[in-house]
C-alpha cells in the first residue's frame, strides 16, 4: 500500500488557527498546530499557543520555546539596522 503523502499546509489552516487564537480557543488552536507544521507563517501559530497558556506554562516551557524561536537576528543581540 503507497504511503500517503502529507497535505501541504495551506493559508486556510493558518487563517483558522488565527481566528481560534483571537477567540482564545485554545483546543481549536491546539488541534490546527499540527496542519500548519512547514507553513512559513508556522511561528506565529507557536507564538499563540505560548500566549494563550502564559497563565499557566512553567519557566521550562517558556525557556524551551524561546530557545526553539530564536532567530539569527536575537542570538546576536542586535537590534539595530545600521
Amino acid at each position: 500500500m503507497p504511503r500517503r503523502a502529507r497535505a501541504e499546509p495551506s493559508d486556510a489552516d493558518f487563517l483558522a488557527a488565527r481566528s481560534a487564537f483571537e477567540r482564545g480557543d485554545r483546543a481549536r488552536l491546539k488541534a490546527l498546530a499540527p496542519s500548519v507544521a512547514g507553513h512559513v507563517l508556522e511561528p506565529y501559530v507557536a507564538y499563540w499557543e505560548r500566549k494563550l497558556s502564559l497563565d499557566t506554562a512553567g519557566a521550562e516551557e517558556i525557556g524551551r520555546y524561546l530557545t526553539r524561536c530564536r532567530t539569527p537576528r536575537s542570538r546576536t543581540g542586535s537590534g539595530s539596522n545600521g
